[in-house]
C-alpha cells in the first residue's frame, strides 16, 4: 500500500481553512511576540514607569488572556466561532490603538489589559476542529502550531530593529495594522462550519471549569503551559533590562536573540 493511501489527505475546503486560520494565528502571534523581547526596556521611557509597574504592564496581557480563554470558547459554542474571533480581534485592535497613543505607564497597563481581552486562541483551534475531518485534525492543528512557531522565531529576530525604529507607541500602531490584516482574513477567507455542536445552556462557566480541571490530561497540560509561559515571560522581561545594563544598544539585541532562536530550533529537531 502506498504512503498516500495510508495517510488521509486534506480536501480543498480543509486546505483553505488551514491556510486561512494559520494566517490569522501568524499575524496575531507575530504581533504579540514582537513586544515580548523589547517591551521592558522601551516602557522605561513612559511617564511614571518603575520596574514594578512595567512588570504589571508586561503581565497584564497574559492575565486577561488566560482568564478569558475558557469563557470565549464557551461563548463561541453558543454564538458561533467566527463572530467571537471577530469580536476578539476587535478588542485586541482597540488595545493596540490605545497603546499607540499613551505616554504614561498607568494607561499602558490599561492598554495591555484591553489587549488581553481578545482571547481567541481557543476559539481558533475549536474552529479548525469544526472545519476538518477527525482523521486529518491532528495534522491541521500541527499546521496551526507551526504558524505560531514561525511567528515566534521571526518576531524575535526583527523586534529589536522595529523597537529602535518605531519606539513603543509605533510598535503598537504597527501591531494594530497587522491585527486588521488578521481581521480581513477572517472575514474574507475563513469558511463557516456547516454544523456546530452548541453548548447546553444549563452549563455554567464554573461547572465547565470544574469539568476541565477534573480531566487529568488537561490539568497536566494546563500546568505545563502555565510554567512554560511564566518562565518565558520572566526571562524576556529581565533579559532586555540586563542587556541594556551591560551596554547593549536596543538595536543590537538581535545578536543575543538570533543565536538563542537557532539553538532552540536545533534542540527541538
Amino acid at each position: 500500500m502506498s504512503e498516500s493511501a495510508k495517510t488521509p489527505i486534506f480536501n480543498l475546503s480543509e486546505k483553505r481553512s488551514i491556510y486561512s486560520l494559520s494566517g490569522v494565528l501568524f499575524f496575531r502571534m507575530f504581533s504579540l511576540f514582537l513586544l515580548l523581547p523589547v517591551f521592558s526596556v522601551l516602557a522605561m521611557d513612559l511617564e511614571g514607569a518603575t520596574p514594578f509597574l512595567i512588570g504589571v504592564a508586561f503581565g497584564a496581557y497574559g492575565l486577561t488572556q488566560g482568564l478569558l480563554q475558557l469563557p470565549f470558547g464557551m461563548w463561541s459554542d453558543r454564538a458561533g466561532r467566527k463572530l467571537v474571533i471577530v469580536i476578539g480581534l476587535g478588542l485586541f485592535i482597540a488595545g493596540n490603538l490605545l497603546g499607540a497613543f499613551v505616554d504614561s505607564i498607568h494607561w499602558m497597563i490599561v492598554a495591555r489589559f484591553l489587549q488581553g481581552t481578545g482571547a481567541i486562541s481557543s476559539t481558533v483551534f475549536a474552529l479548525i476542529a469544526d472545519l476538518t475531518r477527525p482523521e486529518v485534525r491532528t495534522r491541521a492543528n500541527a499546521a496551526l502550531g507551526a504558524s505560531v512557531g514561525i511567528a515566534f522565531a521571526l518576531a524575535f529576530g526583527v523586534a529589536p530593529f522595529f523597537g529602535e525604529w518605531l519606539g513603543l507607541n509605533g510598535m503598537f500602531l504597527m501591531i494594530a495594522a497587522l491585527s486588521v490584516a488578521s481581521l480581513v482574513l477572517v472575514l474574507t477567507t475563513v469558511p463557516n462550519p456547516e454544523t456546530i455542536k452548541l453548548l447546553p445552556q444549563k452549563v455554567s462557566f464554573w461547572n465547565m471549569a470544574k469539568m476541565v480541571w477534573n480531566v487529568p490530561a488537561l490539568r497536566t497540560i494546563s500546568w505545563g503551559g502555565f510554567v512554560c509561559g511564566a518562565g518565558l515571560s520572566s526571562t524576556f522581561f529581565l533579559i532586555p533590562m540586563i542587556l541594556v545594563q551591560q551596554g547593549f544598544e536596543r538595536a543590537e539585541m538581535w545578536k543575543i536573540y538570533l543565536p538563542m532562536m537557532l539553538a532552540g530550533a536545533v534542540a527541538m529537531v
